[in-house]
């Protein structure tokens, strides 16, 4: 018995080794999950006759309920997916690269080697936008995503070097790939984050401390230097953003990515 789960773990596995580091650390948790899926299945009475003859009362129990629907989402639905998910998700694959190549495109008009994007088309394109710059630009550069969320942003500056960010939805850090690196799922009201080109406070936080809805960004440098650029989304395109024209200590709504379906398919 022990001998066919590891089996199925050994396949379950296979298809983490062909991705890179950022999509093992977000499925490889989830593959330790299939000794148990295994074991259930088994306990399905025509498998379980050859593979686990010898499965104690208490797990067969628990096992029979479980065993024929787990069969049908683990194993059957996994391979109806597996044939239709390239086609449905076909439109939707090159725009991570297609939105990378825009803040490419508006870096490289205005010469600038620091990247400071408020939001982006989505929370799943925090995966790939870094690597895929590197890759065209053919080298690291300081490309920094402010909020990758799924929801409105507003922003307010209160001078050059200085601007907050707000939203009203509880995304900005708990969406699926800003929890990834996260060691410690509570929020500090006031605390302060430095980085190597600005630091951030923490203003306001969800009831529950587990996201941000308000910060603070203070940047060293101010964010109309020629070496700088600010990109946004405005819900249907990347556009720079220039910092002269806002006026301090009012809100602007930046961009609304409220839609996941919209930005995901």
């Amino acid at each position: 018995m022990i001998i066919y789960c590891f089996f199925l773990f050994i396949i379950s596995i296979l298809p983490q080794l062909s991705a890179d580091a950022t999509e093992r650390q977000l499925y490889f948790p989830f593959v330790l999950g299939s000794f148990i899926i295994s074991f259930l299945i088994f306990q399905i009475p025509l498998l379980k006759k050859k593979f686990s003859p010898d499965t104690p009362a208490a797990a067969i129990v628990i096992g029979k309920p479980f065993s024929y629907y787990l069969l049908i989402s683990s194993v059957v639905l996994s391979f109806i997916l597996m044939l239709t998910y390239p086609s449905f998700y076909s439109s939707s694959a090159p725009r991570p690269q297609q939105y990378t190549l825009k803040v490419k495109e508006l870096a490289d008009n205005k010469h600038a080697s620091k990247i400071f994007m408020l939001n982006i088309p989505g929370s799943i394109n925090l995966l790939y936008m870094n690597d895929i710059y590197r890759y065209y630009a053919g080298r690291y550069a300081d490309f920094n995503i402010l909020y990758g969320g799924n929801g409105k942003l507003w922003l307010m500056k209160t001078d050059s070097n200085t601007i907050l960010l707000k939203t009203d939805t509880k995304d900005w850090l708990t969406n699926m790939f800003a929890k990834l690196p996260r060691t410690n799922p509570l929020i500090e009201k006031n605390r302060e984050y430095s980085k190597k080109d600005f630091s951030v406070k923490i203003i306001e936080t969800t009831l529950d401390n587990e996201d941000i809805l308000e910060a603070e960004f203070k940047f060293k440098s101010p964010l109309t230097s020629p070496d700088c650029i600010v990109i946004y989304f405005d819900g249907n395109d990347l556009k720079e953003l220039n910092i002269n024209e806002i006026k301090p200590g009012e809100w602007i709504l930046i961009g609304d990515t409220s839609d996941v379906l919209k930005f995901l398919m």
